[in-house]
């Protein structure tokens, strides 16, 4: 099922089109109508390709499910778009080729979700935060590390900033966190 949801980037912006489907337990919101799975084919390479990046690493799952417990949160979303640097701001576009921030966003759907993934290039590595919501995202170039195999997913535990690699395990282990 395909929604069509409209948010305001500001007052004096037209509104822009993110197109919102459900796929098993995770709301997708895509930027392009040409990004949306239109088969059983794309729909599976979409999951396997971007969700099961993000979600399938262990330690990933630990940190979300005990996060969601503590602070009663549910279901995670994806933000499926093209990533681009302007300035010191990380921002996507839309079909209309209008720019929106990353971080908007993220401030829409914080507190509503476990989970936000940003599936968007961030060429500057601009950082991002959330003050209720575990954001997971590619610590580079999203596109040309998919592209290689080369996929490493940051995560941002709010309160606790950035996690990665070796840091992720040894916070699960600090605060005794399980499945």
């Amino acid at each position: 099922m395909l929604e069509q949801l409209f948010t305001k980037k500001n007052k004096k912006d037209s509104r822009s089109v993110l197109i919102k489907s459900t796929i098993d337990d995770v709301d997708s919101f895509f930027a392009s109508r040409d990004d949306v799975p239109s088969n059983d084919k794309e729909l599976s390479d979409f999951k396997e390709n971007h969700i099961s990046k993000y979600l399938d690493h262990i330690n990933n799952k630990i940190i979300i499910n005990s996060h969601a417990m503590k602070y009663g949160l549910k279901g995670k979303a994806i933000l499926c778009a093209r990533g681009y640097e302007i300035g010191v701001s990380w921002m996507f576009d839309d079909d209309e080729r209008r720019l929106h921030s990353v971080q908007g966003w993220i401030n829409t759907h914080d507190g509503n979700y476990s989970a936000l993934m940003l599936y968007c290039s961030n060429p500057g590595r601009i950082p991002v935060e959330s003050k209720k919501s575990v954001l997971l995202l590619s610590n580079k170039d999203y596109n040309k590390n998919r592209e290689n195999g080369n996929m490493h997913v940051g995560l941002y535990l709010p309160g606790s900033g950035y996690i990665e690699g070796c840091e992720i395990d040894a916070y699960i282990i600090e605060h005794k966190l399980k499945i």
